[in-house]
Formats: structure tokens, sequence, C-alpha cells
């Protein structure tokens, strides 16, 4: 630089160095997207369509439909696209609408879908409630029929209970005032051929097995006599089931009786009081089913206040019953009946 020469900023030389060049960011060119190249071609059909002249377009006309071709090769090629018009009465340059019909029908189908399927729901919720009104309809029916079959049920055991207690007190009065003389039980043991070969129906109650006292014994069906008294087993070593109480295995009490024993001989019930709470008492019914009870308690009553109401009615109101009754105490002088009763109940184990 020669000497003496003075540099300023205003020097043109000076500030052209001192200009500061623009600075340029590299970024990546991102993918347009599909939305993006939509709104680019609808901006250049618009532009295109501005370029074409108005025209004026009466109500009563009806409605056309303009096809806008891309003007250029130079642009973008494009697939031609229609667009609706709609009546106007003065002259417009504004953008033409497009048509909406394809999305009208697909928002109706969902509107129509959407109000199908509330009324297929609510449909169905009716039906299931009319359902359940039904169903609770039925219940309370059948609780009331079940519960009147009980109540009869109930009622005729008591009528007969009762009967049976007025004849078997009625028969211990008359027993001691020896009016009424005890009929002759056999003492024959029956044959093993006679006890195998024993049938009854299927639902009937067969052998009767409590291997506490070593019984299995056939069971007869007996029911009341002349005088409405409870019959028993012509034989010691038989039992006898009253054929107006339950049968095994379903509701109610089944009702057996037995002798102790007799002048010569012990009976099938001998022994009857060692049975205890817990014990097992087997029903064998007519077609080989076993119906095993257990021994819930036994009572005793006094042969002229038999209670045979309680003798008839299950221990467990809830599960079939099994009640065994027989003599017991002592002998009456001058008669061969005992001066008491003893019942023993049983419930239904399986």
């Amino acid at each position: 630089m020669a000497d003496g020469a003075h540099i300023t900023l205003d020097d043109p030389l000076l500030r052209s160095r001192l200009r500061r060049e623009p600075t340029y960011i590299k970024r990546p060119v991102l993918r347009p997207q599909p939305t993006l190249l939509t709104d680019i071609r609808l901006r250049r059909r618009y532009q295109a369509s501005l370029a074409q002249p108005s025209r004026v377009v009466d109500d009563k006309q009806p409605v056309e439909t303009v096809a806008i071709v891309a003007p250029t090769a130079a642009q973008v090629p494009e697939i031609p696209v229609q667009v609706t018009s709609y009546p106007s009465k003065h002259i417009s340059n504004s953008v033409p609408a497009l048509s909406r019909q394809t999305s009208s029908k697909v928002l109706m189908r969902n509107v129509v879908a959407r109000s199908g399927r509330k009324k297929h729901s609510i449909k169905n919720k009716s039906k299931l409630q009319l359902a359940l009104i039904l169903l609770a309809v039925g219940i309370v029916l059948a609780g009331g029929y079940f519960s009147l079959l009980g109540f009869r049920a109930n009622h005729v055991v008591e009528v007969q209970a009762a009967k049976l207690t007025q004849q078997a007190n009625q028969a211990a009065v008359s027993t001691k005032s020896g009016s009424t003389p005890a009929p002759a039980i056999s003492t024959v043991k029956p044959s093993a051929a006679a006890v195998t070969n024993y049938v009854v129906a299927p639902n009937l109650p067969r052998y009767i097995i409590i291997k506490k006292l070593g019984v299995d014994a056939r069971i007869l069906s007996v029911g009341v006599n002349a005088e409405g008294a409870l019959e028993t087993p012509n034989n010691v070593y038989d039992t006898a089931w009253y054929n107006e109480s339950a049968e095994p295995g379903q509701s109610g009490a089944m009702l057996i009786d037995g002798h102790v024993s007799s002048w010569t001989a012990h009976g099938v019930f001998y022994g009857i009081k060692t049975l205890a709470p817990g014990d097992i008492i087997t029903i064998q019914r007519g077609d080989g089913t076993l119906f095993n009870y257990s021994v819930v308690q036994s009572q005793v009553y006094p042969s002229g206040n038999v209670d045979m109401v309680s003798a008839m009615t299950p221990v467990d109101a809830g599960q079939p019953g099994l009640n065994l009754i027989t003599c017991t105490g002592d002998v009456i002088p001058g008669t061969s009946e005992f001066n008491e009763r003893i019942v023993v109940y049983a419930t239904l184990t399986q």
C-alpha cells in the first residue's frame, strides 16, 4: 500500500470485501404428501379455470358438467376432472364447486348403518327385557305351583298321620283293657331263596340293611287295616313300608315298621335302641339302586301317645328322610304288647 494512502469505511473496495456472503442451509427434500399434491393440482386447475371465459347460467337451464384439462404440456399432465357448476343469475369467477356426491353417499350409508344398529340394539334390548319378564313370571308361577303341591302333600300327610295316631292310641288302650287280642306273629324265618327271589316294582323299597344290627331283611308293602290302624308284617323277620309314605330318595319321609321281638324269637328291629347318630341305614330299591340314610336322632313315645305326624315327617325338611318305628319298653302284663314306641329318624346322605 502506498505511503500516505488512507483507507476509510467509505471505500467501495473495502465495503465490497466486508460484505457478508449469504449462508445457505441444505435441508433434506421431503417427499410431497398425497394431500399436498392434491392441493397443488386443485390450485392449478383453479388457475386454468380462471383462464376460461365465464358464462351466464340460467336457473332454468339444467346443470352442466364442464371438463377442465391442463392447458399446456409443460405443466404436469393431469387426468381430466369433472366439476359441476350450479345455476346462478350472475357471472361468477369463484372456484367451481366440486361434486360431493360420493362423500354424501358414504355419509348417508354411515348414518343409515348407525341408525340400523341403534334400532337393532333397541330391538334386542326389548326382546331381552321381555324374556327376563317371562322368566320371572315363570319362576313365580313354578314356585307357587310347587308350594301348592308341597302344601297339599303336607296336608295329606298330616291327615293320614292324625288318623294313624288315633288308631294307634286306641289300639294301645284296647290292648291294655284286654278287649282286642293281639294277632299271632309268625316266627318262622324265611328261606334264603325266598329272600333272594323277592321282587318289587323298580321304584319301591325291596331290602333294608343295617350293618350295626346285622339286619338284611325284606321290605313288604302295607297300608292300614279296616280300623284305620297301620298294618305290621306278619313275620318277625320282615319289615313293612307304609305305602302312603315317601318312596326311596323322594321328598318326604319313608315310614318302615317292624317287630322288636316275640315270646320265642328276636325281631328284625331287636336292638334298635342302640342306633346312634351317624349310623347308616341302607335301602335297596327294586331296580337295585342303593340309598344310604344317616341316623340323626331317636324318640321314645308312650304307647297311648304316639306322634305319627312326626313319624311321617323328615327330620331334615330339605332332605328325603327315613323313619323306623317299632315297640320298646316293657311288656304290658297279660298281653304281648309293649308299653312304648320308638321312632328312629334318619336323613338321606347320597
